[in-house]
């Protein structure tokens, strides 16, 4: 079993302090642009939550989650995580991939414009690593899965799969 954990960076008093300062900005923009329209308060209200919980979640999905990558045997796993706790988001054998490479390949431009049932971003916005993807096929459909693997990480999952 090798596994690694996606390096998250640090949240700074200060960082924290200006995105809080950006989300008022935008929302004091807003909301003076949304008054010369003479919209419904209630309207406005609810367009503040949306964009607060959009900023929100974007603020999150890109400082505060962390990805567990494992290799077991020939099982893939990667595992999100937020704090301590852990959930499972992806689990396949190696051998199910049938294509990878690295994000700045001429190859990527070709597989992006694919089809695909789901398309995936595992990783943050680290940048210990080169961004790497990995097509894979499930019940007869294509997966595309973008991730942050080391090299070691990456030379593993190679030499254990037959497509790849």
């Amino acid at each position: 079993m090798y596994q690694e954990i996606s390096k998250r960076k640090k949240i700074s008093f200060l960082h924290l302090f200006g995105s809080i300062l950006l989300l008022v900005i935008v929302l004091l923009i807003f909301n003076a642009f949304v008054s010369l329209l003479d919209v419904n308060s209630t309207l406005l209200d609810l367009a503040w939550l949306i964009i607060a919980v959009i900023f929100t979640y974007q603020y999150i999905k890109r400082n505060i989650i962390s990805y567990k990558y494992m290799l077991i045997d020939e099982e893939f796993i990667v595992q999100e995580m937020i704090g301590s706790k852990e959930k499972p988001v992806l689990n396949i054998n190696v051998h199910q991939i049938v294509e990878s490479d690295y994000l700045d390949s001429d190859s990527f431009e070709a597989v992006k414009k694919g089809q695909f049932k789901a398309r995936r971003k595992l990783y943050n916005s680290g940048r210990h690593h080169r961004k790497r993807y990995f097509v894979y096929e499930e019940d007869m459909d294509r997966y595309l899965v973008i991730l942050q693997l080391s090299e070691k990480m990456s030379a593993m999952i190679d030499e254990r799969s037959e497509n790849v």
